[in-house]
């Protein structure tokens, strides 16, 4: 897979569901699949047991959707899905990367330049709070790389999700999340919490960020 942390991605979707395979009734046989273009099915029978493992993936993307139901002696016993494993987790690490960006603590400089391999350079990013702002993402990283810069007003400051919603629908994301914050500016404890709206679109390399939004609260 393409993408962050593709090959431990692949790694982490294969092992859950071969122990999902090692987990069914009647010690059904595991064996091993990969995603390739459009759909495929893999059957596989023994003498009084079978297991059906369908993957599919869309566009020949490593985005399989896991199911996998299991058979005993003909009754259905069990059916388990791990659908959009992969996507989920390609969006956890792309949203951790995010926050992290703004991350100037012990005296580092915040990488918010890092926002530009995480979105689309035609990204979008809506403030709606004190003032509704709208910035492209040069206009938005070239103030705050000041701003947490080490020598800049505001130092040890650093972000992050408290909650989170995920929803994946092929190619597309979207995420909604609560976050806190806390640093120090101008010499003062500044804190807050807030919520975050984020899109996602996948792209040939992988999933990026296409717009994201917040609103600070008291």
């Amino acid at each position: 897979m393409r993408g962050a942390g593709g090959a431990d991605l692949g790694r982490e979707a294969g092992d859950v569901l071969g122990q999902a395979v090692d987990q069914a009734p009647g010690g059904l046989r595991r064996s091993t699949v990969g995603a390739g273009q459009g759909e495929e099915e893999v059957r596989e029978s023994g003498s009084s047991h079978a297991r059906h493992l369908d993957v599919r993936s869309r566009g020949g993307r490593f985005d399989p959707v896991w199911c996998v139901t299991f058979h005993q002696r003909g009754d259905l016993r069990d059916v388990r899905c791990y659908g959009r494993i992969m996507s989920k987790a390609e969006i956890d690490q792309l949203t951790a990367e995010f926050f992290g960006a703004f991350d100037n603590r012990d005296g580092r400089g915040a990488d918010v330049a890092r926002l530009r391999r995480l979105m689309l350079p035609q990204g979008v990013i809506v403030s709606t709070a004190p003032a509704f702002t709208v910035y492209s993402v040069e206009e938005f990283i070239e103030p705050r790389e000041r701003l947490l810069a080490p020598e800049g007003r505001l130092v040890g400051f650093s972000e992050w999700e408290t909650s989170e919603r995920t929803e994946i629908e092929g190619d597309v994301a979207s995420r909604f999340g609560e976050y806190r914050k806390y640093g120090l500016f101008d010499g003062k404890p500044y804190e807050g919490v807030g919520t975050k709206t984020i899109q996602f679109v996948r792209t040939p390399e992988g999933w990026r960020i296409t717009a994201f939004s917040w609103h600070d609260r008291a």
